[in-house]
């Protein structure tokens, strides 16, 4: 989905909204699902951030992920006797932070990517992968020591990749863990965490899932990133391709 732009699919909206915190430097986006003639039935998935200085005067920065919706406020206990496989597609939203401070530079930007998700109800595991399809980077901001701030309008198209190992679901249709890798040119080091869910709304097959994603990593050039967001995906059974309007 390019950003800012709004998709509709089988009477559900998908849209991104951008917001800033209120007393607080910081910002976030969401992309949200919601049925057209009834907006409390949503999914929204994104990240949050916020910066500034603390009580002692030292500079911190916090990003956050998100991904909510009332079909997923309910455990999912129907799962823990499914069988079977099922693959599932979507979209991934979050924050990129990359610092270089061998030459005093920090960049931003939103990370928008690929998000596959796969289920073997069989054995009661997950995995999934952002951006191995394809992920890109937008609202790109540069602070360099003694340049300033620069900004990019444009897209930027990225070979970054988290790979979302094999993880256990549980017996409410949750799973967690840091089997977690980061993938790119000159990727040094990768790690992280990884968590969703599956709908509660029951059904031979769960039509979709959520979750979120926190992943570090650091580069040959002595540079470190985070990629932080969240992502939601639905059965590729159920045959998804969103029509812009």
């Amino acid at each position: 989905m390019i950003p800012q732009e709004s998709w509709y699919w089988n009477k559900h909206a998908i849209r991104q909204d951008h917001f800033h915190l209120r007393d607080y430097v910081g910002w976030g986006t969401l992309t949200v699902e919601h049925d057209i003639e009834d907006p409390t039935n949503y999914t929204a998935w994104g990240y949050w951030m916020e910066m500034g200085e603390n009580k002692s005067e030292e500079f911190y920065l916090e990003i956050g992920s998100i991904a909510t919706g009332p079909d997923f406020d309910e455990p999912a206990n129907y799962v823990s006797s499914l069988s079977g496989s099922a693959t599932y597609s979507g979209n991934f939203l979050g924050q990129a932070f990359y610092s270089k401070p061998t030459i005093g530079q920090v960049s931003f930007a939103t990370y928008q990517a690929s998000a596959k998700l796969v289920a073997n109800f069989d054995n009661d595991t997950v995995s999934a992968c952002i951006g191995c399809n394809s992920a890109a980077l937008y609202d790109y901001e540069v602070f360099q020591v003694g340049v300033g701030r620069t900004e990019y309008e444009q897209i930027t198209y990225t070979d970054l990749s988290i790979v979302l190992g094999p993880t256990s679901i549980t017996n409410s249709g949750n799973f967690q863990s840091s089997n977690v890798a980061v993938q790119g040119n000159d990727v040094t080091t990768g790690k992280g965490v990884w968590a969703g869910r599956f709908t509660s709304v029951e059904s031979t097959i769960p039509q979709d899932a959520l979750g979120i994603v926190r992943s570090s990593f650091t580069r040959s050039d002595d540079g470190a990133g985070i990629i932080s967001g969240g992502f939601y995906v639905i059965d590729e059974s159920m045959g998804f391709q969103p029509d812009k309007r």
